[in-house]
């Protein structure tokens, strides 16, 4: 509807002028500013609100042949001082609807939004009207000095008549130094700013640290990584450092359940690289070192080996491999021994390992009472069936308990062991 009323209005005013008297209309100004009584049935209010009218008509028409943008909204004004003036004939009441679309324009420039202000201001007081046209277009700003221009603020916005305000970056912007981790290493970052910042790995994953908080980072990713945070979708980087890798920690082992010098022992041979070598061993208290290395396992089941290297640029790498132990250790005593045995080593009962070892210990045998039989901490002193208490032998196949207390038992080792034993014929 609005668009056929500035059409109507355009063909209505095709090659109509208005001659201009500065005369005239200076005598007409003055006979407007001054206050005339209202007549009962006089139609002067009707002669000055077609001057108003026709005022408004020239304004606009040269406003439209200076800008197409402010011809639209000056086409829209004049429609409003119309209906100003029917108003105003009627009941002598003001119309602010011009003043209001004045402030809706104001209120969109604080939004930061481009835009140009057109005021057309109708008062209507005993009878006088007065008109204004206020345009602010920059571009008339040269030609009038007293034309308010409003700052376009738009920091993203885009458009002919933008004025970019960048955002102020923050300052001191940092955090504490970190130092270079190994692979898998943890530590914990604090984030002390007011603003979040981000650590980039080398894969360009993000792990974000809000304001005011810590984080625990562990170094997954190999290389450089980078802390920085953002201002208008720029990256500022505030610190750096690198996750090191650390040496190859293969390693190898053999001889599982045989004995060297009378212990079960497991060779074990690191494959790696490294400046320092080192084996934990489960259920050991005591951790080994060198490339290579002997494990002791006393009794079956099932034990982790775990193998750390150590390389040039101080980054550590474990290995862990499983072995099984199928058998108890017992040192190596035999459960029966006959002195008229053609065998030499079957004529005495000395557990093996005892000999084997050279370690200080304590051998007793008892009978079935709790008498001591036999006693002996000499490894070459083997009982030859003699109950020393009658100087007679022991009665054939009965049961006997032997039992040997160790003095210095290896890392893992139980100091005690015992068994069984009978005189066989």
């Amino acid at each position: 509807m609005k668009i056929n009323v500035e059409n109507s209005i355009k063909k209505g005013l095709e090659g109509f002028e208005v001659p201009f008297d500065p005369k005239a209309w200076e005598a007409m100004s003055n006979r407007l500013d001054q206050a005339m009584p209202v007549q009962p049935k006089s139609n002067l209010k009707w002669y000055l609100g077609g001057a108003a009218v026709v005022a408004a008509i020239a304004s606009s028409l040269f406003l439209m042949n200076s800008n197409e943008k402010i011809e639209k909204q000056t086409a829209a004004q004049i429609i409003t001082q119309e209906e100003t003036s029917n108003v105003s004939s009627k009941g002598n009441e003001t119309s602010n609807e011009q003043s209001s679309s004045s402030e809706n324009q104001h209120n969109t420039t604080e939004q930061n939004q481009a835009s140009t202000s057109v005021g057309v201001t109708a008062n209507g007081s005993n009878g006088s009207v007065t008109g204004q046209n206020s345009v602010t277009s920059p571009n008339e700003q040269k030609s009038n000095p007293n034309a308010q221009v409003n700052p376009i603020i738009t920091p993203k916005e885009k458009g002919n008549n933008q004025v970019i305000v960048p955002i102020q970056a923050p300052k001191d912007i940092s955090v504490a130094e970190i130092n270079n981790l190994c692979k898998d290493e943890k530590i914990i970052i604090d984030n002390k700013n007011d603003v979040s910042i981000h650590i980039i790995d080398p894969t360009g994953n993000k792990q974000i640290i809000k304001a005011k908080s810590s984080v625990s980072f562990e170094g997954k990713e190999e290389g450089k990584h980078h802390v920085v945070y953002f201002v208008n979708d720029k990256m500022i980087e505030i610190e750096s450092f690198t996750v090191m890798s650390g040496p190859n920690a293969e390693f190898s082992y053999f001889g599982v359940n045989e004995l060297e010098n009378g212990v079960p022992s497991i060779s074990l041979k690191s494959n790696s690289n490294g400046t320092d070598y080192a084996w934990k061993l489960e259920g050991k208290k005591s951790t080994l070192n060198g490339k290579e290395a002997k494990a002791n396992f006393f009794y079956k089941g099932e034990y982790d080996i775990t193998h750390i290297v150590t390389g040039s640029n101080g980054c550590k790498t474990t290995e862990i491999k499983t072995i099984t132990i199928t058998e108890d250790y017992n040192l190596l005593a035999m459960n029966a021994f006959s002195p008229e045995s053609f065998i030499p080593a079957k004529q005495t009962f000395m557990p093996r390992a005892l000999v084997d070892r050279n370690t200080d210990f304590n051998l007793v045998i008892f009978d079935q009472s709790g008498g001591i039989v036999f006693e002996t901490n000499d490894a070459s002193n083997a009982w030859d069936g003699i109950d020393k208490r009658n100087g007679q032998m022991v009665e054939a196949n009965k049961t006997l308990v032997w039992k040997v207390a160790i003095k210095n038992p290896l890392d893992g080792e139980k100091p005690v062991y015992q068994g069984t034993v009978v005189r066989q014929q």
